[in-house]
């Protein structure tokens, strides 16, 4: 029986392609009745239609996950990729928006603690020529194009993927470290991320170093978040997918607020300064504990102002 040889598409364009990339076969109605099932082929590959996937947040974040800390391959018949993580609940982020712009079967695997490492991984994957090689020649520059949306995925993903939030020290505030890094080899695409942090005003600053525990002879360069007002906006216009990393990152943000009662008029006011701050009906400046002298300057000149004023 001789089959005709087609396209076969679907709403998403889908397409079963022979071992060659030259030849597709149809199923057929005929097929269907007879109940013949799928011609025995050496090899099926996925084909997905790169036109189709417009931008939005699912690519962006797609986008951001995998360049954060993913892998993509692309080889001369086939291509796939995927990440490998410890939460569950960014995997499944990650498989939720991955499911919105690719139409085809995405692969789910557990790996338990093995060797010296005693962690569980979560594998998520894909297996597909074209998907993979749209993903792997995506052109980042464009992001800046992009909708906002997009833009929020794609910074979503790279920090779900890459990023890490600190916050130690939060009993000393002279001491405390309260930021959001990531480290990267590749400078170009560290500078599209502080290029994107800038459309929702989160401000940055970018170093370098030489040597990680890697290699310790290339230059590797970090990227920090730090003061209140940056992280306050991260938060609200960005955040984080992963669980542990949103609780570290509200307990950062909540160690810059604090309740101070005014020695003077017993007003009870926030705080949100690590050094100093203002009694707004009074007018005065305390400091904090390591530097009571000041404090003790501020309230005396005050008082000395508030006399001069009662005797005009």
């Amino acid at each position: 029986m001789n089959h005709k040889i087609s396209e076969y598409k679907t709403e998403y364009n889908r397409q079963y392609r022979l071992k060659n990339r030259e030849k597709l076969i149809k199923y057929c109605k005929e097929w269907r009745e007879r109940k013949l099932g799928r011609p025995k082929l050496r090899e099926w590959k996925n084909v997905l239609v790169p036109s189709m996937i417009s931008p939005s947040f699912e690519l962006g974040y797609v986008l951001g996950a995998l360049y954060g800390d993913g892998c993509i391959f692309v080889g001369k018949i086939g291509g796939h990729g995927g990440i490998a993580v410890t939460d569950k609940d960014f995997a499944d982020f990650f498989k939720l928006q991955l499911s919105k712009i690719y139409p085809f079967n995405i692969k789910e695997t557990k790996r338990l603690p093995k060797g010296i490492s005693k962690k569980i991984f979560f594998h998520i994957r894909f297996g597909s020529h074209d998907f993979a090689e749209f993903l792997d020649n995506y052109d980042l520059t464009q992001l800046k194009n992009q909708s906002k949306e997009m833009q929020k995925g794609f910074l979503k993903g790279f920090f779900d993927s890459e990023g890490c939030i600190s916050a130690s020290n939060l009993t000393n505030l002279s001491k405390a470290i309260r930021r959001i890094q990531f480290t990267q080899k590749n400078l170009e695409w560290i500078k599209i991320v502080q290029e994107l942090l800038l459309e929702f005003s989160i401000t940055s600053i970018l170093k370098s170093t030489i040597g990680s525990g890697f290699k310790k002879e290339e230059t590797y360069y970090y990227l920090r978040i730090f003061g209140l007002d940056n992280l306050i906006k991260f938060r609200q216009n960005i955040g984080f997918s992963i669980q542990r990393k949103s609780e570290k990152l509200d307990l950062a943000i909540s160690s810059f607020i604090t309740e101070k009662k005014c020695l003077d008029c017993s007003n009870i006011f926030e705080v949100r300064s690590s050094r100093h701050f203002r009694c707004d009906e009074c007018n005065i400046v305390y400091w904090r504990k390591y530097n009571k002298e000041k404090t003790a300057f501020y309230r005396k000149r005050n008082k000395e102002e508030q006399l001069c004023e009662l005797s005009l």
